[in-house]
């Protein structure tokens, strides 16, 4: 079930404190019980700097072109994420949608999205209302 750790199993993380809520979750359940950050609303500099958790409220419109960096970042998504202009993906991100019934996009782009040494991942983003599956546009 753990596959870093071979030896153990759900029930044991079961016993352990606070972590019982965990065990027999989804991906996307447990990560909304532990704590997240807003995402950031705008991109200073050209510069956005992910790691941790964000949750996406509501939709947030980044304006400037903007370059994410990051590192094993979670992304939570109850709306969508805009981009007006170009994004580019660097590092490790993992975008998770929201539980609703209707799920927004993930990530939306108006510009170019690139990507460089990037790991960008979509898990429940979009549904059969969006018409390319609602990772990314």
């Amino acid at each position: 079930f753990f596959p870093f750790v071979p030896s153990l199993k759900c029930s044991d993380i079961c016993t352990m404190p606070w972590r019982w809520c965990l065990c027999g979750l989804s991906f996307a359940a447990a990560m909304r019980i532990i704590q997240e950050d807003a995402f950031p609303s705008n991109c200073s500099g050209g510069l956005l700097h992910l790691a941790g958790r964000y949750k996406v409220a509501s939709v947030v419109t980044i304006h400037e072109s903007c370059r994410i960096v990051a590192a094993q970042a979670v992304v939570l998504s109850d709306a969508a994420l805009l981009f007006k202009q170009d994004v580019f993906f660097q590092g490790s991100i993992h975008f998770v949608g929201s539980d609703r019934a209707a799920k927004p996009r993930c990530v939306e782009v108006e510009g170019n999205a690139s990507f460089h040494e990037a790991s960008v991942t979509f898990e429940a983003c979009g549904d059969v209302a969006v018409e390319d599956g609602g990772g990314i546009s």
